[in-house]
């Protein structure tokens, strides 16, 4: 027996204030629900309800930056917000999760959600967002939509995650590969030679020791014993030994360099920031809405038109490819701010990376020596080299903000920032020219002896080649166990992403038949267009082509020649099949504003899948589009209806039973409001025909401007019923009545001149009279209209309501 769900109760969550419930229980039985609401009452966020406690996270939010944080209402007191579902299973019964604004990652769990969570293993709701993004991105996005509409969204961000990772690897490999290629240089500026090797090194270092009367073998330990003979030599003059320690401290002092363009380099960033600031403060929306312009207009290129707008699927008066691409036009000016912006902000933090810290180049290599100078002159270098270190560090920081959201905070940062590295510079410079002053002072009162000069180079020489070369040796070494250690974790990732697709072929060829069926259940009003499939790019991590079978040729991507309908076809095709495949257990479905994906066409067809294929499944399905509502509320008559109403900040969406079109007839008859009922009734009978005449095959005189009254309608029916089923027919007597009676035509004068008087009663016979009609043409079975079965006669869907001749 398959698990369903009884009540869902939101409070205090994202539109949600007040406590609301959905009893999905008619009597004692779980019924599907249909709920209607305007655009902005709420209904979403119990899509986003059932999401967080199904699986932990609100995906779409997290993807905008939105994390736990932004799911309470925003007036939502501490322990208000919580969501509950009360399943079928005994076993399960109540389960929930409440927000804890103390933890607000970790919520408190009510009852056996653990059992719950087991028995959903794949997404069971779908939103019109996710078809949209599905439509329209690009092959790695439209993996990511992919992995909601199939259910592999945690191997997904894992990947994602582990990619991050050798990212990460790979820039250190790289960090460390630049270390060795500046040991290198400084290597080649020290012995002069334009390309060393170890060998031509030790070959200058042994030619110097053995100057002095050192015999030296080419080896790095035998030049290690020379050097500190050398050292020794030194040690054994005094003069020498100062001059040598000298030598250091001016070398040490030398390698503290600034990048001379820092300063023009942060100003670019702070300018950069701050005109797109300034942009943004009128077109943050465009920013966000960039790429979604790109990849729409990529598919309008691609595609005929259908005067569909794919980014809210609303139909679009005027040529929709000039409108997408004058917004993009319109947003070039803000996408250049934003290039300008990653540009200046790629150069400062490539300046910034290969900058190492001041005070630990220094000390590095001044070592153990302890030149005679001044203490107030060590002092001031050291102290102006820590704050340039210190202003350095803080400006990493600042690299780090949200383009997408630039503060005041972060230009006056920049701004503070490079005012204070400016200042540091000039005190450092200062500092640094007082200490190489003073050593050179130093050093020229011992200079006089060439020989003892001559001896305290060398010596500073083969100390400093020996380092160099170790140091090289060290960074050949970290770079080969770096990469090392990056090639066998590319080769796990490579492994984890090959199962991956792997896994996702295995998902896709298992529900491929469903996939078929369902896909071609919504088109099957498009010739000649089948055989839907995903194609996984697999030298491409996360890249997803769609593949048709388009007269008989396959099309890859089917982006080429299939609308935006039809695509949303393709996805909503996916997910149904997956869902109703994976998840057995539980068979619920949320179905969140779909039908704005698909051409109105479509929905008849999308009722019918409902009914034939989801008839074992429990559907919440919510919509803002009153014409949609009416119809499923004809066709799904089992369903419970509810409406969100009078929504307000303060409360939320207000819930109440829903009225059918009918009932809505009835209920003004019932005060006496007869225009009220006759435009209601109108309004029903004309949409009610339309589908009748559908589906009787009436034939009606084409209207250039697709206008067709409903007397005509009404009309043409009836002679279509008295062709097919002769006079005698009960159907054929039900609607002569109607054209019979005085009341139909007062009605429809009415109808014309809304000044026409007319009375409820007449409304009221003219509706008895309608629903002795509907109740011969519609199956009280499958609750379908009677069609045309070619033969003369006409029959429901179940076959169980048939009207034949009557002679």
């Amino acid at each position: 027996m398959m698990t369903t769900v009884k009540k869902i109760r939101v409070s205090g969550f994202r539109g949600i204030l007040a406590p609301l419930e959905i009893d999905f229980l008619k009597g004692t039985t779980p019924q599907s629900v249909v709920l209607y609401g305007a655009n902005g009452t709420g209904k979403s966020s119990l899509t986003d309800a059932w999401e967080w406690l199904t699986t932990g996270r609100i995906q779409h939010l997290a993807r905008e930056g939105a994390e736990e944080g932004a799911y309470p209402h925003m007036a939502a007191k501490a322990g208000a917000t919580f969501v509950e579902v009360e399943f079928s299973d005994a076993a399960i019964g109540t389960v929930g999760l409440v927000f804890d604004h103390n933890r607000k990652t970790i919520p408190k769990v009510r009852g056996n959600l653990a059992a719950a969570r087991k028995l959903i293993t794949h997404p069971c709701h779908i939103r019109y967002g996710d078809l949209t993004r599905f439509v329209l991105l690009r092959k790695a996005e439209r993996y990511d939509a992919l992995a909601s509409l199939m259910g592999f969204v945690p191997q997904m961000e894992y990947q994602k995650a582990l990619r991050r990772v050798q990212t990460q690897f790979e820039a250190e490999v790289s960090r460390l590969r630049d270390l060795q290629e500046d040991t290198r240089s400084r290597l080649a500026q020290h012995f002069g030679l334009s390309q060393p090797t170890e060998e031509s090194a030790l070959k200058r270092l042994v030619q110097t020791c053995a100057s002095y009367g050192f015999p030296t073998e080419p080896t790095a330990e035998s030049v290690h014993v020379s050097k500190g003979k050398l050292a020794q030599a030194v040690a054994n003059d005094p003069k020498a030994k100062k001059l040598a320690e000298l030598q250091t401290i001016e070398t040490a002092t030398k390698a503290c360099v600034l990048p001379p363009a820092l300063a023009t380099q942060i100003e670019e960033l702070g300018n950069a920031a701050g005109n797109l600031k300034a942009e943004q403060k009128e077109h943050l929306g465009a920013q966000l809405l960039i790429p979604l312009f790109q990849a729409a207009n990529d598919l309008l290129s691609k595609v005929p038109p259908t005067g569909t707008c794919p980014l809210c699927g609303k139909a679009f008066e005027g040529n929709l490819t000039n409108h997408v691409r004058g917004e993009l036009a319109r947003m070039r000016h803000l996408e250049q701010l934003l290039s300008n912006l990653k540009s200046a902000r790629e150069v400062l933090n490539r300046t910034l990376t290969g900058q190492k810290a001041l005070a630990q180049t220094f000390e590095a290599i001044l070592d153990s020596a302890k030149p005679e100078l001044s203490e107030p002159a060590f002092r001031g270098f050291r102290e102006t080299a820590q704050e340039v270190d210190e202003a350095l560090s803080r400006l990493r920081g600042l690299l780090a903000f949200d383009s997408s959201a630039i503060t005041d905070e972060v230009i006056s940062g920049l701004k503070q920032e490079r005012e204070s590295l400016v200042a540091s510079y000039a005190s450092f410079d200062e500092a640094k020219k007082a200490l190489l002053k003073e050593t050179s002072d130093r050093k020229a009162a011992l200079d006089k002896d060439t020989a003892r000069t001559k001896l305290v180079a060398d010596a500073q020489f083969v100390t400093g080649g020996l380092k160099l070369l170790e140091e090289l040796r060290t960074r050949a070494e970290e770079e080969k166990k770096a990469r090392e250690v990056l090639n066998k974790f590319v080769a796990l990732v490579d492994g984890y992403v090959s199962s991956c697709l792997a896994d996702v072929e295995r998902r896709f060829a298992e529900i491929s038949e469903r996939v078929k069926e369902f896909f071609g259940f919504l088109e099957r009003h498009t010739d000649a267009l089948g055989a839907p499939t995903l194609r996984l790019l697999t030298d491409q991590d996360r890249s997803v082509v769609l593949e048709v079978v388009f007269h008989g040729t396959p099309i890859q991507p089917a982006h080429k020649y299939l609308s935006e309908s039809q695509l949303s076809s393709f996805g909503l095709a996916v997910f149904l099949a997956s869902t109703t495949h994976f998840n057995r257990e539980c068979r619920f479905l949320i179905l969140d504003d779909v039908v704005n994906s698909f051409d109105a066409y479509k929905r008849p067809q999308l009722i019918e899948l409902i009914k034939d294929h989801l008839k074992e499944h429990q559907v919440l399905l919510l919509t803002h589009d009153r014409f949609w509502r009416d119809l499923l509320h004809r066709h799904l008559s089992t369903w419970k209806r509810f409406n969100f109403t009078n929504y307000s900040f303060g409360v939320g969406p207000t819930v109440s039973p829903a009225s059918g079109a009918m009932e809505r007839v009835h209920a003004a008859l019932g005060r006496d409001e007869a225009d009220e009922a006759g435009q209601l009734f109108a309004r029903y009978l004309e949409d009610v025909m339309q589908e009748l005449c559908e589906a009787f095959e009436v034939e009606v005189k084409f209207s250039r401007r697709s206008e067709y009254t409903l007397d005509t309608l009404l009309d043409r029916f009836r002679v279509r019923v008295q062709e097919k089923l002769k006079p005698a027919h009960p159907l054929t007597q039900a609607v002569a009545r109607i054209f019979q009676d005085n009341a139909y035509r007062n009605w429809t004068i009415h109808c014309k001149n809304p000044e026409a008087a007319i009375q409820s009663s007449e409304i009221k016979t003219l509706v008895a009279d309608w629903v002795t009609v509907e109740e011969l043409v519609r199956c009280k079975v499958c609750s379908e209209f009677t069609r045309y079965d070619g033969k003369g006669g006409f029959q429901c869907r179940c076959a169980k309501t048939r009207l034949v001749r009557v002679e």
